[in-house]
Formats: structure tokens, C-alpha cells, sequence
């Protein structure tokens, strides 16, 4: 998958006597912030990673991550799948 930047991000790296605390800095364009988070944005959220690349200037990108879905696991299984043998639920080792 191609890479997209975060338009209208700048991630900074912190100046130079900024406290060890300071990790760096964000600089917003707004009017081109939100119409690229606008299109970008899942259900009301945006995922960014901040990261550093190989010349050593930071960037910001979308993460456009989505996990695998396991249906290969059972959650519930109806009564009617159950075994007949009137086991008392205290009984069931699970």
C-alpha cells in the first residue's frame, strides 16, 4: 500500500535546550488538516504515526492499519447446539 502523509501536519523534532521531556512539536494547517483528515477519518477517528525517516526528519503518516477478523472462533453457541444431557451448569467445567 502507498504511504499518505498527513497533509497540513509537520511534526518537529524539539529545538535545540528543550527539556528531555519535550519530544517534539506539531504545527497544524487547519483548512488543509481537516479536509485531508475529513477524507481519511474511520467512524469519527484518524490514526497517525509519527516517525522518523532516513535522513533523520520526522514525519507524520497515516496509519492505515486494520486487523485481520478471526471467524474461526465461536463466541456463542445457541441452546439448540447444546448436548441433551441435563448436566447442572455448576457441573461445567468451562
Amino acid at each position: 500500500m502507498e504511504k499518505q502523509f498527513a497533509k497540513g501536519l509537520i511534526f518537529k523534532k524539539p529545538r535545540e535546550g528543550s527539556p528531555s521531556f519535550v519530544k517534539g512539536s506539531l504545527s497544524i494547517k487547519m483548512n488543509e488538516f481537516m479536509e485531508w483528515a475529513d477524507k481519511n477519518q474511520k467512524n469519527g477517528w484518524l490514526n497517525i504515526d509519527l516517525k522518523e525517516g532516513k535522513s533523520g526528519k520526522y514525519y507524520a503518516e497515516l496509519n492505515t492499519f486494520e486487523p485481520k477478523q478471526d471467524n474461526s472462533k465461536t463466541i456463542f453457541t445457541p441452546p439448540s447446539e447444546l448436548p441433551e444431557d441435563n448436566t447442572p451448569l455448576e457441573e461445567i467445567p468451562f
